[in-house]
């Protein structure tokens, strides 16, 4: 599912199928683990179990803790007080299911209105930018056409298998190989992505270093002041390189015409951009969640380039 693209633009949210929904579906992942804790209990408990649906004004509120199963009184009660001092967030699209509408059951033409998004997530799945349509009339949805529209969305990556084996093979840590994975599949938490999800907390989508261009994963490489980060590894490791021949090299996981200098001919030019590019996304994320100045980030990825070229020898690339 992490692989299908989405649109991040929800249609109107239709209560009455996000009564379906896990509970771990509708809380923000942005929570710090260390605040809150999900109850085994609700993990598995849906949304109807907690949350009351209200038929004559179409929306949804938290059910009383009188009218909640008794074996989940204790943690709902847990939930509901979490909520309430913020130390755990509702995700956006269900929060819009807590304002009440002009819609009512009891309406014929309301009735039809809401029956346009039955209980098959037809409101969820318009969220998700399939590319084909689901069904012919765009609401029924069977689980086999939902998998045959996903298989046809999701394209298998071009990179040869043995270039995954050696690239998962590398002595490097996992955060190191892991910011490489993302990009190549356009996983990246970057501003333009992050407005999309929470306008209220990102009030929009440019670049926080240039503050000129809409931030995504290609400007994190095309950035007006990416020479701030890619100039002094260039020079010292892989001159003359051009951030140009680095991106392609990343995204096809073929660093074979790369070549380090001199000096650093002992370790690969994989593992050097691997740790440098690790480096500058952790400079970047620095700078601007904790306004730490990107003259300094240079140092680190020094370090980590001298440590993995004294540890060489336990190593096989």
């Amino acid at each position: 599912m992490d692989a299908i693209p989405r649109q991040f633009q929800l249609s109107e949210p239709n209560p009455i199928e996000y009564l379906l929904l896990p509970i771990p579906a509708i809380l923000s992942k942005s929570t710090a683990p260390s605040q809150f804790k999900l109850p085994q209990k609700l993990k598995s408990a849906k949304v109807e179990e907690l949350f009351h649906y209200h038929p004559e004004s179409h929306y949804l509120s938290q059910k009383d803790i009188a009218d909640v199963d008794p074996s989940l009184k204790v943690v709902s009660g847990k939930l509901y007080n979490t909520l309430e001092c913020q130390l755990v967030r509702i995700e956006d699209f269900f929060h819009e299911c807590f304002f009440l509408t002009n819609l009512s059951l009891s309406s014929p033409t309301h009735l039809a209105h809401i029956r346009t998004n039955q209980l098959n997530f037809h409101s969820i799945n318009t969220c998700l930018d399939l590319g084909v349509p689901i069904a012919a009339d765009g609401i029924c949805t069977t689980t086999n056409q939902f998998r045959m529209a996903v298989q046809f969305t999701f394209a298998p990556s071009p990179i040869n298998s043995n270039l995954w084996k050696q690239f998962w093979e590398l002595a490097l840590a996992f955060v190191q190989q892991n910011i490489i994975y993302r990009i190549i599949y356009k996983k990246i938490p970057h501003k333009q992505l992050l407005h999309r999800i929470h306008p209220s907390q990102h009030l929009n989508g440019f670049c926080a270093i240039c503050n000129d261009q809409p931030d995504s994963t290609a400007h994190f490489f095309t950035c007006p002041q990416s020479p701030v980060f890619w100039d002094k590894p260039i020079q010292e490791y892989l001159w003359p390189t051009k951030i140009v021949s680095i991106t392609a090299s990343i995204y096809s996981l073929n660093f074979s015409s790369l070549r380090p200098n001199t000096t650093y001919q002992e370790t690969s030019s994989t593992a050097i951009i691997i740790i440098v590019l690790s480096e500058i996304w952790k400079a970047h994320w620095r700078y601007i969640f904790d306004s730490q100045p990107l003259s300094f980030w240079h140092y680190s990825y020094q370090h980590k380039v001298c440590y993995h070229q004294k540890n060489q020898q336990r190593f096989l690339f």
